[in-house]
């Protein structure tokens, strides 16, 4: 039986990873070519190489999971909850950091691991859930959770939910050249940032420092 939460936590990691990997190569690994070679013994460079190719083959593992578990073919999106089998929960809510993570992940996957249709078509279809059924054209922000159907359920707007949002659009639209995701991300950051949304009440447990960190690094990742 997979972990829903632990495959969805790896997944991210495994695409993000890739993101990193590619961006910071152009530069870091240039510069430091040299001291790599030194100091990473064969022994060490093996186990490397090994785990590399186990991060490489479980992100395939996970990714084939989500295309087939995943998408909700009745009303748009990604199923709101699976059970440990990857069946679908009925009913389960939408939230926006669960539907915009997902956009992140199929967009990095697509730019970095798989350019096919069918993974522009999982992301596409995530989108034009997204947009219509989150967004609040009057206010220009994000709303916080959908039903299944995309019936606003939560009209709450956070910091660190929307966070997701400028971050998960702009991947999104750099992936697919798509201006009208960047605008809404834009759109987002101009009211956030210059709009002193701050004070808005990040609504999760643990620390409001803490959470309010997150916010600020997920916001810079957006921005950058």
């Amino acid at each position: 039986m997979k972990n829903i939460f632990l495959i969805t936590f790896i997944f991210f990691t495994c695409t993000s990873t890739d993101y990193f990997c590619f961006e910071t190569s152009k530069t870091f690994c240039a510069e430091s070519e040299s001291l790599y070679k030194s100091d990473i013994t064969p022994v060490l460079r093996r186990r490397l190489e090994t785990i590399q190719q186990r991060i490489h083959y479980l992100g395939e593992d996970i990714i084939a999971f989500w295309k087939n578990h995943g998408p909700d073919k009745e009303h748009g999106g990604f199923y709101g909850g699976l059970d440990r089998s990857g069946k679908h929960i009925p009913s389960a809510d939408k939230s926006l950091i669960q539907q915009v993570r997902h956009l992140c992940a199929f967009s990095l996957w697509y730019r970095f691991r798989e350019k096919t249709p069918e993974i522009k078509s999982i992301a596409d279809n995530l989108y034009a859930f997204i947009i219509p059924h989150f967004y609040d054209c009057e206010n220009k922000d994000f709303f916080f959770r959908v039903t299944e159907d995309g019936v606003l359920r939560d009209s709450r707007k956070m910091l660190y939910a929307e966070s997701f949002a400028i971050y998960c659009l702009s991947e999104y639209a750099m992936t697919f050249n798509n201006m009208e995701a960047a605008d809404y991300s834009l759109k987002i950051v101009s009211k956030t940032v210059h709009g002193n949304i701050v004070k808005l009440t990040i609504a999760f447990a643990g620390s409001m420092v803490v959470e309010s960190l997150q916010s600020q690094i997920i916001l810079l990742e957006g921005l950058a």
